[in-house]
């Protein structure tokens, strides 16, 4: 399972609950679990760290061209239905299901890849309009016949610092644009990008049509892979590639996790831990200490942390806060060191932040690892209010 060992880097970003896709609820999906679109059966299957599946769940939605998938920081699952236009989001016991279905006078019309963005927006690849969309907001990312030449749009992910990176399947081209929409630079791949990670502070792109999955020092190799679709990293460091022609969810270098004849595996999701966390220090314009709680949800193997802070005094009231960063490892002591931050936008300004955790881990021998506890340090900034202190973890959610 710890077939690749990596360290991650990338940008942080601040996200809230979208509204318009969200149910009630709060139920907990089970930490380190893998979650696998099936696009030919139309269902989403669990897998427990094992490769055993747990269960699978909306083949009763009828989805027609089920595609990507990823966890919000609600907590919740994100899922991309392509050909009926549907995004669907999913709690743990599966009573606050919610979706919305897009027109394409929206903007939204064959969506694929699905990622979070600043402000809580959920940006999606819209595959037969090229482009991508901010959905909270309405906004387009199009291409311009100037600079971009986005064909067929697919992937869509962030860079470390703050960019919209997207996917163009049929122009072979991945073009990065800011935040605010202008196109920042174009690169030619002459693969078919379908789908896009980001890790080890660099990029992942799986090409389905060439039968490749390229990193950062180019094509890792596989023979057990048949057109990779979605990439995803686990908890204990590994690299799973969903692999769509024979069936298989497949760990690299040479493993195979899961495998069913004509299931189509296309979407990955690996469920992160959840802490009842406590905040304490000083909020600026407010006497005395301020103590606030919230919730920590950690992807160790993407190296991201969510933070969303109960509603209370001062300027930091729901929604929640992204910080992906640096993570180190020490088995010896059993610890995990992260480091994150926010990096603002100056034309919105939005909220600086810097967190830094210690975890204490918990593993047996010969078993997967956990993580059990957390304390460090945070400095949130926002319109001239600051709130700095200590943060750890209360309790375990999932």
């Amino acid at each position: 399972m710890r077939a690749l060992r990596l360290s991650l880097l990338a940008a942080g970003l601040l996200l809230a609950a979208s509204p318009a896709l969200l149910g009630a609820g709060s139920a907990e999906f089970a930490a380190g679990h893998l979650f696998v679109a099936l696009k030919n059966q139309g269902r989403i299957l669990e897998l427990d760290r094992n490769g055993n599946p747990v269960r699978s769940f909306g083949q009763d939605k009828a989805f027609n061209g089920l595609w990507d998938l990823c966890f919000g920081p609600d907590g919740r699952l994100y899922a991309s239905s392509r050909d009926d236009d549907r995004i669907a989001s999913f709690q743990s016991d599966l009573a606050g299901y919610a979706e919305t279905q897009y027109l394409p006078a929206s903007g939204v019309d064959g969506p694929q890849g699905l990622v979070f963005g600043p402000g809580g927006n959920l940006f999606v690849a819209s595959t037969h309009l090229d482009s991508v969309v901010d959905v909270t907001s309405g906004k387009q990312y199009l291409d311009n016949p100037w600079f971009a030449n986005l064909d067929g749009t697919s992937g869509v992910t962030l860079s470390p610092d703050g960019r919209l990176l997207a996917a163009g399947y049929f122009s072979n081209v991945l073009v990065e644009y800011s935040l605010e929409g202008h196109p920042v630079s174009q690169t030619s791949t002459q693969s078919g990008p379908e789908f896009l990670g980001w890790a080890l502070n660099q990029l992942f792109m799986a090409c389905g049509g060439a039968n490749k999955v390229v990193g950062p020092g180019g094509a890792l190799s596989n023979s057990l892979v048949a057109y990779p679709m979605d990439l995803a990293v686990g908890p204990d460091l590994e690299l799973f590639a969903a692999s769509y022609q024979n069936g298989r969810v497949v760990i690299y270098p040479q493993a195979i996790l899961f495998e069913e004849a004509g299931s189509g595996p296309i979407g990955l999701a690996c469920a992160p831990w959840r802490f009842r966390v406590e905040v304490k220090g000083s909020l600026s314009g407010a006497p005395g200490k301020v103590e606030r709680t919230g919730v920590l949800s950690y992807f160790p193997g993407d190296v991201v942390a969510y933070l969303a802070l109960d509603n209370g005094p001062g300027a930091f009231q729901g929604g929640a806060v992204v910080f992906h960063g640096y993570e180190q490892h020490n088995p010896k002591k059993a610890l995990r060191l992260f480091t994150g931050h926010q990096r603002p936008r100056v034309a919105t300004g939005e909220p600086r932040a810097h967190l830094a955790l210690t975890w204490k881990e918990k593993r047996k021998k010969g078993s997967f690892f956990d993580l059990k506890r957390a304390k460090g340090t945070i400095h949130l900034s926002n319109s001239g209010a600051v709130l700095e202190g200590t943060i750890k973890t209360k309790k375990r959610l999932n």
